[in-house]
């Protein structure tokens, strides 16, 4: 695995050298959402490597979408990583590319796949080489148009790395899978779903593609019970992190169509209470606002227990604009699945910030999304 990441992006770089001066092998990025979570980083780098053996005429690089600085942060992928030996200095960023030259590119040596998302965000550098993307796989509902003449493989699984796999054993022999993909694949399935037991997100795809890796692998079940232990241990690490570098661990962005309202949407790692508790919060809401260019921040964090002990999700809505927060508030309140109610009993207090509780713990940051996605698109 090492070997393919270090080849393809030296191959790389000696190609942008050359871009304009001759006749250049064609380039395929493979390129996950902003988020750059296990599955996004897992996707990219499964499906370029699977088309480099399928068709090893272009060059396919695994590009991660975001800044090579906040790689750290994505700690479960920092994690599995390691484990494999897979040295970050191989890895290409798309913050690291110099995307004018790609744009000089004609449409046959440039082909862009989109794995894990279906739409380029206008704030994304990426926007300036939207003509070139060719093909999408995603396991999220469709929320924005996809022009036709883009190939599309989208269908609501547990997890993107299904969709890759099912192409890999498709079309590759057993003795072409190597262990190191497979063990990237075991992971990305097993924490998106929670270890095959999510309800509402593994879906029977998910657990047939499991199987078949197993029957191709020299692992157990006790193994993959093993490696979603020691993931889900990294994935929810804060060790050593500050309060901006919290907000900055797990988020997703989205914006309205002319970029002018950004919401941020963080997962906390840690109790709500503690962390709105830490001297440094508030420095760190303020500042995240202001240098990723945002109107709101949401939070969700880990479930909690009432005075009559019912369990709830709390949520927190950040935003200066007093309208804008909310008619926010009033949309997530409204979405009557998600069963959101006024944390009344809330000590904590911030300006600009409403605390809400989900009372549908079966519901993530996924099923947030989309109820402000559609106010921000309104």
């Amino acid at each position: 695995m090492n070997s393919f990441l270090s080849s393809t992006k030296a191959a790389l770089t000696e190609l942008t050298s050359q871009f304009g001066k001759y006749k250049n092998k064609p380039i395929h990025l493979a390129i996950g959402n902003q988020a750059c979570d296990l599955d996004s980083c897992v996707s990219a780098v499964s499906y370029a490597w699977m088309k480099s053996k399928l068709t090893p005429g272009i060059l396919h690089v695994p590009v991660m979408n975001l800044k090579r600085n906040l790689f750290r942060l994505r700690t479960e992928v920092n994690y599995i990583f390691k484990e494999l030996s897979v040295e970050p200095e191989h890895i290409v960023f798309l913050y690291d590319l110099n995307l004018s030259l790609f744009k000089k590119l004609s449409k046959d040596d440039l082909t862009i796949t989109l794995l894990d998302h279906h739409f380029i965000q206008t704030s994304n550098p990426l926007i300036e080489l939207k003509s070139y993307v060719t093909e999408i796989i995603d396991h999220r509902p469709i929320n924005h148009d996809i022009p036709p003449t883009i190939e599309t493989n989208i269908y609501q699984v547990g997890s993107c790395s299904t969709l890759i796999a099912e192409k890999m054993l498709q079309h590759l022999n057993r003795d072409e899978l190597i262990p190191e993909i497979i063990t990237l694949t075991f992971g990305s399935i097993l924490v998106d779903t929670d270890n095959l037991t999510a309800d509402g997100k593994v879906t029977s795809r998910d657990v047939n593609v499991v199987e078949l890796l197993l029957q191709k692998s020299n692992r157990n079940k006790r193994d993959l019970n093993a490696l979603y232990t020691s993931l889900a241990k990294a994935k929810f690490s804060i060790e050593g992190l500050n309060a901006h570098e919290m907000l900055l661990k797990d988020p997703k962005i989205i914006e309205n169509p002319s970029n002018t309202f950004r919401v941020m949407f963080s997962t906390l790692h840690q109790d709500q209470n503690s962390f709105f508790q830490r001297e440094d919060a508030k420095a760190a809401i303020l500042s995240n606002l202001e240098t990723q260019n945002l109107q709101s921040w949401i939070s969700l964090s880990s479930v909690s227990i009432d005075h009559e002990g019912h369990k709830y999700k709390p949520i927190a809505v950040h935003c200066p604009n007093d309208e804008q927060r909310e008619r926010i508030t009033t949309a997530l309140i409204e979405a009557e699945s998600l069963d959101i109610g006024l944390d009344t009993d809330c000590s904590e207090r911030f300006n600009y910030c409403i605390f809400l509780r989900m009372y549908n713990c079966k519901a993530t940051r996924k099923q947030l999304l989309p109820v402000v996605d559609n106010l921000l698109q309104s």
